[in-house]
């Protein structure tokens, strides 16, 4: 009983000075004079993907002048590919045969050496904006004055288990770094939907990390150490993309996400593995009190307070992003995914030799 109640406490801290902080997106103004910007998107070996992206690109609303520039790690596209974009577009086709740093580091550097503007947005290859008004959305903070926009990167739902799994897990981290960085603490980015303006030294900054292949998003977020940055989550600022088709990509996938927050500092660390120690001890904590002869009355009571409330206040944030049927299906799904995730920590201990989009 007394796990169960600490448990309780410690996940209703998060869920009442941080999650409940999502319930409604920062207020930001649209610009006066929009800014020329440039898209950022590092591509190995995802031709259909890249080709899916070009054409969601006509239907932008964007009023100035926008630069993409794909990074073509690995040269599989024509070198005379030269996609259909709006007119005040250009583009910029970067052939890497060659690079400085391994893995997608090595192709951001390459990518950063031909962006003609301050303002920066990447977005994978394997992505699509979801609206129109995605680049107005993700800019304007930026616009502001804003170092950095943070954004959601969804995923298409998948079938059975995995489907589900994949959707809890990507809401819970977004909930993690949007409601983090909304009390002024960022420590994360994706890479498939944020945006940052230019900074001395962010070339420095990005080889400083260059011994693992992951975070070229998230740590170089963390070396710039911003304590306000723009937070866009509506439905208009999302792109998605096709989630892994199985549990073994999955897996690949998310170990080399978690082998970048070895990174971390210390805050970031405890703020999230308070929480993911927290979830497991509550379920163990039930498990426990199911098994033993404990006081029912009272671990039911606890249990069925903490679900209405902790429902209650993420909500809101579910409901933007379009995923309430989440809120139920978690409780089931909960106990699943913090197994895998104990398993791509450990996955993450293993170095990685290559990258790509997907893996």
């Amino acid at each position: 009983m007394t796990l169960l109640a600490l448990s309780i406490l410690i996940l209703g801290i998060y869920d009442f000075h941080f999650y409940r902080s999502l319930r409604s997106e920062p207020l930001v103004r649209e610009p006066e004079q929009w800014p020329p910007i440039s898209i950022l998107t590092c591509a190995r070996d995802v031709r259909e993907d890249l080709l899916r992206l070009t054409a969601r690109w006509p239907e932008q609303s964007y009023p100035a002048p926008v630069q993409w520039v794909v990074v073509d790690d690995g040269a599989f596209m024509p070198a005379d590919w030269s996609p259909q974009l709006p007119r005040d577009w250009t583009f910029t086709h970067v052939r890497l045969e060659e690079k400085e740093l391994p893995g997608k580091k090595g192709a951001v550097l390459a990518g950063w050496s031909h962006v003609e503007h301050d303002f920066i947005m990447s977005i994978d290859a394997d992505c699509e904006p979801v609206h129109e008004d995605w680049l107005r959305e993700m800019v304007r903070p930026l616009a502001e004055g804003r170092p950095a926009v943070l954004g959601y990167g969804d995923y298409r739902l998948g079938r059975g288990m995995l489907g589900r799994l994949i959707q809890l897990e990507t809401v819970q981290t977004a909930m993690l770094y949007l409601s983090s960085a909304r009390r002024a603490k960022p420590y994360m980015a994706v890479g498939r939907n944020w945006g940052y303006r230019r900074w001395e030294g962010m070339e420095d900054d990005l080889r400083r990390d260059a011994d693992i292949l992951s975070g070229d998003d998230s740590l170089l977020l963390h070396r710039r150490k911003p304590k306000e940055v723009g937070l866009r989550w509506n439905a208009a600022a999302h792109t998605i993309s096709d989630p892994p088709k199985s549990f073994g990509e999955w897996l690949r996938q998310k170990s080399r996400h978690a082998q970048a927050g070895t990174r971390f500092r210390t805050g970031p660390l405890l703020y999230i593995w308070t929480w993911h120690l927290a979830q497991a001890l509550f379920f163990f904590s039930i498990g426990a009190l199911l098994l033993g002869d404990g006081h029912p009355v009272t671990a039911a009571f606890l249990v069925v307070s903490y679900v209405l409330v902790s429902t209650l206040l993420r909500y809101p944030f579910y409901k933007a992003l379009g995923k309430t049927s989440l809120l139920w299906w978690r409780w089931y799904y909960e106990p699943i995914l913090l197994g895998f995730m104990f398993l791509w920590g450990l996955r993450s201990l293993r170095p990685r030799k290559t990258w790509s989009d997907r893996a």
